[in-house]
């Protein structure tokens, strides 16, 4: 997406930063892995703290298509955390490799941690001034409720908008309606 003229030069930005991010994070975490593996380290508490708080983060990573503004403050509060316990244990850690890991892991959360940051900043101008029709505010939502809403229901709340169940449900009523006229033509 880095040379995708669609997206501008913020997004482009971000999607490369969390790029960047993703590729120094999956390999540390695999190197703890494999050193875990091998017996190079020892799974003691000060590894297994981090490690848990990390399979957190990714726990709750689907409450973010339920409603992000509660996804958000989530992650925020667990990454506090993480790096409280990483920087807390650090000189318990017992190979220097694992100090590296430590050190890849903490660089990549606060590049995903800027990276989302000014995404999040740039969508909320952007749903606020340019008035956006994905994300537009109503008379009864702020820019900041639109932007954080799942998207599930449009102004009138009586039908949905971005939900493909709904959609579905839709195509098949749809249908019945039409498979029962082709049965009342039939029998006249």
């Amino acid at each position: 997406s880095l040379y995708d003229l669609k997206k501008d030069k913020i997004k482009r930005g971000c999607l490369f930063a969390d790029a960047l991010a993703t590729v120094i994070h999956h390999p540390s975490a695999a190197l703890t892995i494999c050193m875990a593996n091998t017996g190079t380290l020892q799974l003691d508490r000060y590894v297994f703290d981090a490690i848990i708080i990390l399979c957190l983060q990714h726990m709750v990573s689907l409450l973010k298509y339920f409603h992000r503004f509660l996804y958000i403050g989530v992650q925020i509060l667990l990454e506090i955390w993480l790096e409280w316990t990483i920087l807390s244990n650090y000189e318990h850690l017992n190979h220097w490799t694992l100090e590296m890991v430590a050190c890849g892991i903490l660089v990549s959360h606060w590049i995903w941690f800027i990276s989302s940051s000014v995404d999040f900043f740039r969508e909320l101008l952007k749903a606020n001034f340019n008035k956006t029709k994905v994300k537009k505010a109503t008379k009864r939502k702020s820019a900041f409720e639109a932007f954080c809403d799942t998207g599930k229901w449009d102004d009138d709340e009586t039908s949905y908008i971005q939900d493909p169940v709904a959609d579905n449900m839709k195509i098949v009523a749809l249908e019945d309606k039409w498979e029962d006229n082709d049965e009342r033509d039939v029998e006249s």
